[in-house]
């Protein structure tokens, strides 16, 4: 979808107790949720909620996964949305799949 593709910097902070933030401000998400540990030291699972985005589809509740690469500075993001009762509430589709590539 034309109007939810956005390409833009997006800094996430991930505290020792498992609060997530995030914010956007060229398409204005926020992101809010927990952070667990995962099947490996160097990933943890999401559960976090987007708001106040400019594409109001993608204000919803997402599960997914963070994994750093030390080796390389990097991390990727991966964030998957699916809600059949958001579609029938909002114009636009129920799922969404959010992906990054950050680097430190």
């Amino acid at each position: 979808m034309r109007e939810a593709h956005v390409v833009v910097p997006l800094m996430i902070e991930v505290e020792k107790q498992g609060k997530v933030r995030g914010e956007n401000p060229e398409n204005g998400c926020k992101l809010l949720g927990v952070a667990a540990p995962y099947v490996a030291p160097n990933m943890l699972k999401l559960d976090v909620t987007l708001s106040e985005c400019r594409y109001p589809a993608l204000n919803r509740r997402y599960s997914g996964m963070l994994v750093l690469y030390q080796s390389g500075n990097s991390v990727q993001f991966s964030l998957q949305s699916l809600n059949h009762m958001v579609a029938v509430l909002i114009e636009g589709p129920s799922n969404f799949d959010i992906k990054a590539t950050m680097k430190r």
